[in-house]
């Protein structure tokens, strides 16, 4: 095989395939050959990678032979039509859609936290992402949990709104716009308006009264944490923000911890840069750390942990996350 792998992009016009272009340029991961791939709106795009302009080819009719490695960040309608048909073809498929988070035959990994988890990908060829709030979320309790013990994650999620992708991004712009000049704020992706405004509803209410963003997170936290019994309760809403997750949590220990045990604990983390009150805004856009900050124990409980959390979540959430999986095939895999 020649150096490098070769590697396919399914969404590489789209926010998600931009970011993740653009942690491969910064990357160790140097593909021998690149295939930019995409949707009918977005084929025949050009886009410049690495000094190099490439001609973005319809996903529809790709032999993904070709490719060691297949990346599908474009939407879960996409992963559900071709991801299978990408891995029957012998490449391995790193999916960041969502389509088969809740899929038991497809292994969820995260790296820095499971990445032996890519052995079950040998049968299927599929390997998927968490979401990115579950993402910034374990890469904070893993650690904490391995160190000590974790008896209960009460959490609040306050989702950026490039959650949905451009179109929720576009849809914030507009509302903004719209209220600003006195115009009908219209609302499609969110249950209510999100413009200057904080929506309690993330994702569709089940039968139990949790969203389905809720449940999903729940499950994917206790799936990567190796905690099926854990019991996690979290809330999710909509922010007027563009981009960056920020996260509440309350943890309790399984035993007493003192403050600068759990700053020691945090700070050998690579991943993980600790601050006063870091916001997803002054902080966390563009970058690929999770940041921790409001640490606190509660003066007549020591086992229950208080702190705030918030990352970038496509930057952190989902391109670095891919390019580190990438990285991991290629190295032992491939």
């Amino acid at each position: 095989m020649a150096a490098g792998i070769s590697l396919a992009l399914v969404g590489a016009t789209g926010m998600v395939g931009e970011s993740i272009l653009a942690a491969l340029e910064e990357s160790t991961l140097k593909p021998h050959e690149l295939f930019l791939l995409d949707g009918e709106e977005g084929a025949g795009e050009r886009v410049r990678h690495r000094g190099k302009e490439y001609i973005v080819q319809p996903v529809e009719g790709f032999d993904f032979s070709h490719a060691d490695v297949t990346i599908f960040a474009a939407s879960r309608e996409l992963s559900a039509a071709y991801a299978r048909n990408a891995a029957a073809a012998g490449s391995y498929v790193i999916d960041a859609s969502g389509h088969f988070r809740a899929d038991a035959t497809v292994p969820l990994v995260l790296p820095g936290i499971n990445p032996q988890a890519l052995d079950a990908a040998a049968g299927t060829g599929l390997v998927a992402l968490p979401s990115a709030a579950t993402a910034q979320l374990v890469a904070v309790l893993k650690p904490l949990q391995e160190a000590v013990g974790i008896q209960r994650v009460d959490v609040t999620v306050m989702l950026a709104v490039s959650e949905r992708g451009k179109a929720g991004v576009d849809e914030l712009s507009s509302q903004a716009v719209s209220l600003f000049n006195m115009r009908e704020v219209k609302s499609e992706l969110f249950p209510q308006q999100v413009a200057f405004n904080a929506v309690p509803q993330a994702g569709d209410v089940g039968s139990s009264g949790a969203t389905t963003i809720e449940q999903e997170m729940v499950a994917e936290c206790r799936t990567l944490l190796g905690a099926e019994a854990l019991p996690i309760h979290l809330t999710a809403l909509w922010l007027p923000v563009f981009f960056g997750h920020s996260l509440v949590v309350h943890l309790q220990l399984a035993a007493p911890l003192e403050l600068a045990q759990v700053e020691r604990i945090l700070v050998q983390v690579p991943a993980i840069e600790l601050g006063l009150a870091p916001s997803a805004v002054g902080a966390a856009v563009n970058s690929e750390k999770v940041f921790v900050g409001r640490l606190r124990l509660e003066s007549d409980d020591p086992v229950r942990l208080q702190l705030w959390i918030v990352a970038d979540n496509v930057r952190f959430g989902v391109a670095r996350n891919v390019i580190e999986v990438a990285e991991i095939l290629e190295k032992s895999y491939v």
